[in-house]
């Protein structure tokens, strides 16, 4: 059996950046140009869409940089009161 390691199309960086979803936050695990692993306290099911923001403070000097994604979520773990969440990134839009 190929390990999830070996599925993924696009090497993931390890970086923790503020993630905002229907009026909660949380946090990147990861990311890569395909998809993301976060925090949530919301409870997704798998293969439901997504939209979320992430919130890159300091992208640019003054500015607060917002990306805003869609996509579909591909797992939901349990962590205790939160939930972790990998989404595809299929859209995005970055407002500033």
């Amino acid at each position: 059996m190929e390990s999830r390691q070996n599925r993924r199309s696009a090497e993931r960086i390890q970086m923790q950046i503020p993630v905002s979803l229907n009026g909660t936050t949380g946090q990147t695990r990861d990311i890569s140009g395909h998809g993301v692993y976060f925090t949530s306290d919301e409870m997704l099911q798998v293969g439901s869409q997504v939209m979320f923001w992430l919130e890159l403070a300091h992208a640019l000097p003054d500015k607060h940089v917002r990306v805003k994604c869609r996509g579909r979520v591909v797992r939901v773990d349990s962590l205790g009161q939160q939930s972790g969440i990998a989404a595809t990134i299929e859209r995005f839009s970055c407002i500033h």
